[in-house]
């Protein structure tokens, strides 16, 4: 209870301050990007929440979030945030990256290879798991 008053505290504030509001972005992503790295993939989504409801075009966001779905296993819902990444940055070369081993792991192998094929388009072709 006291995390959700905190977090929707932070939110009021940085909604209300148009200055804080990237500090208060920027404190939730590396917040986001840790608990990722720590394997704690919930808190990672939560934290990644609060920046989409914040701005909800924000370039990085949708990437980490569709990871931590790809590394949860919800293959469809890391789907969806990655191509939501993509309307924000067509060449985002992590989203068709991430997109293209979420396509192949369905089995979906023409859009993996449309994706892979971008991702080595738009930039350096090294590729990581989720």
């Amino acid at each position: 209870m006291m995390k959700k008053v905190i977090g929707m505290a932070l939110l009021a504030s940085l909604l209300a301050c148009p200055v804080s509001a990237q500090s208060g972005i920027d404190a939730w992503m590396t917040k986001a990007r840790e608990a990722k790295a720590g394997g704690m993939f919930n808190e990672s989504i939560d934290a990644l929440d609060k920046v989409l409801s914040v701005n909800a075009r924000h370039e990085e966001a949708p990437v980490l979030m569709g990871r931590n779905y790809g590394a949860k296993r919800e293959i469809k819902k890391a789907i969806v945030f990655l191509e939501r990444a993509i309307e924000v940055n067509p060449k985002s070369v992590h989203a068709h990256r991430f997109l293209a081993l979420s396509w192949a792991s369905l089995r979906k192998l023409k859009k993996a290879l449309k994706h892979a094929k971008l991702a080595s388009q738009y930039g350096p072709k090294v590729w990581e798991a989720h």
